[in-house]
């Protein structure tokens, strides 16, 4: 058995190891993550933009729309705020 001191260590050493994991990848690829998931919902909002365009006045066909709706149903709310959302002209350069 495992007296009360090495269980608190190998808590303390678990611990120690998770801040340094969590240091490294905040330090080498948190901010790449980032980008890439904003990427991706950006794309992803072109797609959707592209079949689900009725909603803002752009004609598309219901063909597509009806096969891909039940995929985005979650999504749609996030999708109305990034495209109905006032943005700025200089916004698009911070990004970049």
């Amino acid at each position: 058995m495992y007296s009360p001191i090495d269980k608190r260590f190998k808590w303390y050493l678990g611990r120690f190891k998770k801040i340094v994991r969590d240091f490294v990848y905040g330090a080498t690829t948190y901010q790449y993550v980032l980008e890439l998931k904003r990427k991706i919902f950006h794309h992803d909002c072109m797609l959707q933009i592209a079949v689900l365009g009725d909603r803002y006045g752009l004609p598309t066909s219901c063909y597509y729309k009806l096969k891909l709706l039940p995929y985005w149903v979650r999504e749609i709310r996030e999708m109305d705020k990034e495209i109905l959302r006032e943005k700025d002209i200089l916004e698009k350069e911070a990004h970049h």
